[in-house]
């Protein structure tokens, strides 16, 4: 497992690389278990990000920076 990095900076990253109309919530899920988060630590970190206005996710599950 790699966790070196902030997941919430690594987070910031992937989606931050989406197109303009954002990217796809399993998307997101698969980049990060890709890198040894578990989907339980996913949730979490997506929703404290959320909450504080970092992240935006629309009707359609796509995330993009806030």
């Amino acid at each position: 497992r790699k966790k070196s990095t902030d997941p919430r900076t690594v987070l910031r990253g992937i989606i931050g690389d989406a197109p303009l109309n954002g990217m796809d919530e399993q998307e997101v899920y698969d980049r990060m278990e890709g890198q040894g988060f578990s989907r339980r630590d996913i949730n979490k970190y997506l929703t404290e990000l959320r909450e504080g206005g970092t992240l935006l996710k629309d009707g359609y599950d796509k995330w993009r920076i806030g």
